[in-house]
């Protein structure tokens, strides 16, 4: 999912479990990984599916996604 968000890398990795979910800073990408995979470039772990991923496994190019949290952002200072 391509996002207008720019960043860089922040606590980068390049190994990812079923539901994790990251950014891609060199793409402004969100990433959600259906199952354990190594990426060539390395991502901000940003959080976990926790449900819903059988939805993800079965959707396909050109589908809508709404992404929503259900954590609130606490905000740091």
């Amino acid at each position: 999912m391509i996002t207008p968000i720019v960043g860089g890398e922040e606590k980068a990795k390049l190994d990812f479990e079923r539901g994790d979910v990251a950014f891609l800073p060199a793409g402004s990408m969100l990433c959600f990984f259906i199952q354990k995979a190594k990426s060539a470039k390395e991502m901000n772990p940003l959080g976990k599916v926790e449900s819903g991923l059988e939805l993800l496994e079965h959707s396909r190019r050109g589908d809508s996604l709404r992404i929503k949290s259900i954590v609130p952002y606490s905000g740091r200072s």
